[in-house]
């Protein structure tokens, strides 16, 4: 059982002055006043003299302790003199559990783990309260990594001009890239077959695949190539890029500063005609279009060689350690039929605007703005990403860091979560921070494949911005609808061909449903982050 340390009591206990923020939350007239309140410490700590306890609500996951049990919460709690009384919810159902928290109007002091979605909406409704502010005067820790990151600044503002939350920051260089192909490159040595350097080379070697046995058993059993239609890094949107354009998720891309809808440009067709051809010569996969990444995994990681080629973020996640040695990853990129060799490219951060947001119920905000500022402390936001030092971390004189041993049946996860709350509360890493971690392997695999693949990597994307609170719902209700329908038809395509002659039919009928609405509402909140 851990120890808590308590402070002593400093002095008698002061009424807090009342603490407001003037204006509402639409005026764009906010200023955060200085408390009088003689149990504040404006510098230095502990935040207060006399204990004072906040209510906070947020998920977690069902294998995590108790957050007051956490190493790192009691630390936090030793340092600032504030503690927090948890109501903690399952995270298989926050957005529900969340979004009944807000309609009751019954609110704890802060709520963490909130989407996009929820700070727009509920920042514009004055539920939760600008914080921009509270940064700029308490928060130091945060305000130097705004100031060293302004694009982050950016993205978390609102487009009346506020920030509504705290963010959890994960910056890594190598998740610039997600989708990735990789290769049996077993199969390839059994049937002497180079590694494919071109679409048509890669469809040769599927050929061989399918035909000549590679696994040895005298079964018909192999699958060329399988993916997830869909899956975020596990369907075909990066190898769009070989026909001169990668496709992305919401088919949105942006080339010289202008938006770019990806899936009515004739590079996609191309594409889509090349997927066809290899469909129809039985080198995909017939099962890749409706089932998950479980069911993929599970062909891959058995005890028969099956699988030739597939899509994923990584190997092992879907073959699993036993394997993941021989499936190799293709970069240099395969040549597309033009030369092209393109490849998607995802913001190189893990970016939660809404790690903690502050409700209008909150009669602590200055306090509760110096409490979190100490985790974005660097050494302390370690410790909260990834465990505390000496537990699941060590830290060497140097400054560098690496992870422990993770106890033989437990996830990474599992291990880290058992003294801090990680992904279920706030912290920020850079990658000047990341510089001192000492990579485990899979780390410095992960890096070395992202070394390779970067001069492939689409140099414009979409950045990951707040929409104006009526533009995202349009955009939502577009989306479903447009891109629905884009998806369908482009499995329809790669299954039964025939997309020349529906081409035109399927242009129009995009138009129709409003596809030049939604370029417009991309292009317009592009433009107000551009003008930030």
């Amino acid at each position: 059982m851990k120890n808590k340390k308590t402070f002593a009591c400093l002095l008698c206990v002061v009424m807090l002055a009342s603490i407001v923020i003037a204006g509402c939350a639409k005026s764009g007239d906010q200023d955060v006043k200085g408390t009088t309140d003689s149990n504040f410490n404006e510098t230095g700590l502990p935040v207060v003299k006399e204990k004072v306890t906040l209510k906070i609500a947020g998920p977690k996951d069902p294998t995590m302790d108790d957050f007051n049990e956490m190493e790192m919460i009691q630390k936090l709690e030793e340092m600032t003199n504030v503690h927090v009384e948890w109501t903690l919810s399952p995270n298989t159902g926050w957005q529900e559990k969340k979004n009944l928290l807000f309609a009751s109007g019954d609110l704890p002091d802060a709520v963490t783990v909130l989407t996009d979605d929820d700070i727009v909406r509920y920042g514009s409704q004055g539920l939760i309260v600008p914080v921009e502010s509270l940064i700029d005067r308490y928060m130091p820790n945060l305000k130097r990594i705004l100031d060293e990151k302004p694009e982050f600044r950016k993205m978390m503002t609102s487009s009346d001009g506020h920030i509504y939350g705290f963010p959890r920051i994960l910056e890594e260089e190598h998740a610039a890239l997600g989708d990735t192909l990789w290769i049996n490159s077993k199969w390839l040595e059994a049937l002497n077959l180079q590694m494919p350097t071109t679409t048509e080379e890669f469809r040769e070697v599927l050929r061989a695949f399918r035909d000549q046995d590679p696994n040895g058993n005298n079964k018909k059993d192999e699958i060329p190539f399988s993916f997830v239609y869909g899956g975020g890094n596990t369907s075909l949107y990066s190898l769009f890029g070989l026909f001169g354009r990668p496709d992305y998720p919401d088919h949105i891309d942006i080339e010289n500063g202008k938006i770019i809808y990806t899936a009515i440009q004739p590079e996609y067709k191309e594409a889509v005609n090349y997927f066809h051809s290899l469909y129809a010569e039985g080198l995909i996969d017939v099962e890749s279009f409706t089932q998950k990444v479980p069911d993929l995994n599970a062909k891959a990681s058995g005890p028969e060689d099956v699988v030739g080629a597939f899509v994923n973020y990584n190997n092992h996640g879907i073959v699993g350690a036993a394997k993941m040695d021989y499936y190799k990853y293709i970069f240099p990129a395969l040549k597309g039929p033009n030369g092209d060799q393109k490849w998607g490219s995802r913001f190189p951060a893990s970016f939660t605007k809404g790690g903690l947001a502050i409700t209008k119920a909150n009669k602590y905000p200055e306090i509760t703005a110096r409490w979190l500022d100490q985790v974005y402390d660097p050494d302390t936001s370690i410790q909260f990403a990834f465990g505390p030092f000496g537990v699941t971390q060590d830290l060497h004189e140097d400054g560098k860091f690496e992870r422990k041993p993770i106890p033989e049946g437990m996830t990474f996860a599992e291990f880290r979560g058992k003294e801090a709350p990680h992904n279920f509360f706030v912290y920020v890493m850079l990658n000047a921070e990341r510089e001192r971690m000492i990579l485990d392997e899979t780390e410095q695999r992960r890096q070395q494949l992202y070394e390779d693949a970067k001069s492939y990597l689409d140099p414009e994307i979409f950045p990951p911005i707040l929409f104006a609170e009526q533009d995202a719902a349009r955009l939502a209700a577009l989306k479903t609808d447009i891109n629905g329908f884009v998806d369908k038809k482009t499995a329809e395509w790669i299954i039964n061909g025939n997309i020349e002659a529906e081409w035109d039919a399927y242009i129009s009928q995009l138009k129709s449903m409003g596809l030049d609405e939604l370029i417009q509402l991309y292009e317009s909140n592009f433009e107000r982050y551009q003008s930030n």
